[in-house]
């Protein structure tokens, strides 16, 4: 259903543009967001799906996962805000696919471990994690848009994990165990 929700909505866009041909249209289509949320954007306690993909970092922090990295890709959320802001200022008709580096599950694991070794024990075990790689050329999103080359995966990996562990400190002081929620809301590591 999220697949063909996108579908839908960006044939709409395109549509719009049809019955609206002296408005410029550039839409951005970005793989999996990740990343911090904007400081005035809170998440209630509890609210497990309001951590969207982000969900998808917190299976590294989960000892007894085996998530696998999207083979379809990622992308910082804020280089996705600054082509959406760079897409209204852009003339024409564009359609941009727009994704981070690539990165396996195993370096992330092993990079979270470096930089956050008090996190090292509650960490997933990424063997047997190894995906297919797929990237994007970012060249045409950068030369229509303006913007510059996407964040580095290792400073998106630690942003979003500082982000996970503040958040699940904040739910616990908050009487909400996180595990427990996860699994209440159906999300399986």
């Amino acid at each position: 259903m999220y697949f063909a929700a996108k579908t839908l909505a960006e044939k709409e866009v395109w549509k719009f543009a049809e019955e609206y041909p002296d408005i410029n249209v550039t839409s951005v289509n970005p793989p999996f967001f990740f990343g911090p949320n904007a400081p005035c954007q809170s998440i209630k306690p509890g609210e497990a799906t309001a951590l969207s993909s982000n969900l998808l970092i917190y299976n590294f922090l989960l000892h007894d996962s085996k998530q696998q990295t999207p083979t379809y890709g990622f992308v910082d959320v804020k280089d996705v805000a600054a082509a959406l802001v760079a897409g209204i200022r852009t003339a024409g008709r564009n359609r941009i696919l727009l994704a981070g580096e690539w990165f396996e599950v195993k370096d992330a694991v092993e990079h979270i471990a470096n930089v956050r070794p008090e996190l090292k024990t509650r960490l997933m075990d990424p063997e047997g994690t190894s995906q297919q790689k797929v990237t994007i050329d970012n060249t045409r999103a950068y030369e229509i848009l303006g913007i510059k080359p996407v964040s580095s995966w290792k400073d998106n990996v630690i942003e979003t994990v500082d982000f996970l562990v503040k958040l699940e400190k904040d739910w616990a002081e908050s009487g909400v165990d996180v595990g427990s929620t996860l699994q209440a809301s159906g999300w399986r590591a």
